[in-house]
């Protein structure tokens, strides 16, 4: 039976310029390439996965009038919520 990896929470908010929600934000986790979640922000801005530690890169995708953003080498478990700020 193969073992399976302990996951870790990966969280946060995603914010506008006025420190508000923005929903809908489409955010996809990578790894090494290969997409390995994928979410969307509801009303309060929030976003949460449990992934196996490692690093991963997120893609943020916004909805019209906000600019996408990407980050690199985040290492999961981090140790607080992760909240991005789009312009």
């Amino acid at each position: 039976m193969p073992e399976s990896k302990a996951t870790a929470p990966l969280s946060g908010l995603i914010l506008d310029q006025q420190s508000k929600p923005i929903s809908g934000v489409r955010i996809v986790v990578t790894q090494l390439g290969s997409q390995v979640a994928t979410s969307t922000t509801g009303t309060d801005g929030s976003y949460n996965f449990n992934i196996p530690s490692g690093a991963y890169s997120l893609q943020l995708i916004p909805p019209v009038g906000y600019s996408q953003l990407n980050a690199y080498d985040i290492l999961v478990p981090v140790p607080q919520p992760i909240n991005f700020l789009l312009t």
